[in-house]
Order: C-alpha cells, then sequence, then structure tokens
C-alpha cells in the first residue's frame, strides 16, 4: 500500500493533455497552417470556381430592357441632382432565382448629405417607390423600387461615384 496518496499520478493529467494534443494534430493537418517539419513546396488542385456567372459590360450594353429601363431613370435624376451623371460600368450576377444588376454611375459633383433629401424626392417623382432612406454622416442608401424590381442606391458622402443594384427574379 502506499502510504504518500501525492505521490500517485493524476487520471486527469492525461486528459487534460489531450484537447491541447487533438489542437496541435488538428493545426498539423490542417491546409490553413505549417507545422516546422513540412516541407515548405506544397502541391494541390486548381480552385473550382462555384459562384454565380457574372458578365460585365459598360456604356448602352445592359442586356436587359427593363433594367435599363432603370438604368435611364437614374441617370437622367443624377444628372438632375449632380449637374451631369454616367453610367460608368454595370455587371450582371446570375444566381439561383435572380440576377443582379449592379451599376454604377460617375458624377460632376460630389455628393452632400443635404442631397440625400432630394435623392429620396427624385426618386419618388421619377416612379420609384421609396421603402426608406439610410443616411449617416458617411453614406446615404434608399432602398426602393421601380417597375416590381427592388432597387438600393448607395453613395458615400463626398464621393463622385453612385452605385444602383437592380434585382430581377430568375434567370
Amino acid at each position: 500500500m502506499i502510504d504518500d496518496p501525492t505521490s500517485l499520478p493524476s487520471p486527469r493529467r492525461p486528459a487534460a493533455r489531450y484537447p491541447l494534443a487533438l489542437v496541435l494534430v488538428m493545426a498539423c493537418a490542417s491546409g490553413h497552417t505549417r507545422c516546422h517539419d513540412d516541407p515548405t513546396t506544397t502541391t494541390s488542385a486548381p480552385p473550382v470556381t462555384t459562384g454565380p456567372a457574372t458578365t460585365a459590360g459598360s456604356s448602352g450594353e445592359i442586356d436587359d430592357r427593363d433594367v435599363l429601363a432603370v438604368d435611364r431613370a437614374l441617370q437622367d435624376l443624377f444628372r438632375e441632382i449632380y449637374r451631369d451623371a454616367r453610367r460608368a460600368s454595370w455587371k450582371r450576377q446570375d444566381g439561383p432565382g435572380s440576377l443582379v444588376y449592379t451599376l454604377e454611375y460617375s458624377l460632376a459633383q460630389a455628393h452632400a448629405r443635404p442631397a440625400a433629401v432630394v435623392l429620396e424626392a427624385e426618386l419618388l417623382a421619377r416612379g420609384f417607390e421609396v421603402d426608406r432612406v439610410l443616411d449617416d454622416e458617411r453614406v446615404t442608401t434608399v432602398f426602393a423600387a421601380h417597375g416590381g424590381f427592388p432597387v438600393i442606391v448607395t453613395v458615400d458622402i463626398g464621393a463622385k461615384v453612385v452605385v444602383a443594384t437592380v434585382e430581377r427574379a430568375g434567370p
């Protein structure tokens, strides 16, 4: 019989080391980290892209006449508020169940906070249904709809670029 119970190994010590050992083993097996014994060269297969298809264009190349109508309304509106506006680019992303068009416009005049009120009023005057306007010291965002399509207009304070997204159901 052992007289000193403190000389016995604790049954908890191996269990306490188990999570640490598991973490170290997982870290060495992970592709995101390297253990010091790993060779510096690795081989891997090229990444597989499974994201939505994207189509990009510029000027009058928008491939959807309904979105083109929204684009024309937005360009007229931006010309009125910012003296001049031109669509700098557009892209279409095909997703499961919807198409999202991102339209970017260059402005002649930088956006200022007071323009948020004018932006909302002009959207309403041009047949947009404005849901809400979020306006703070850094950015103005207008959530609206036109012809049944959700439209989000975003412009940073002091910026000469406006980004609008238009979403349509189904590819």
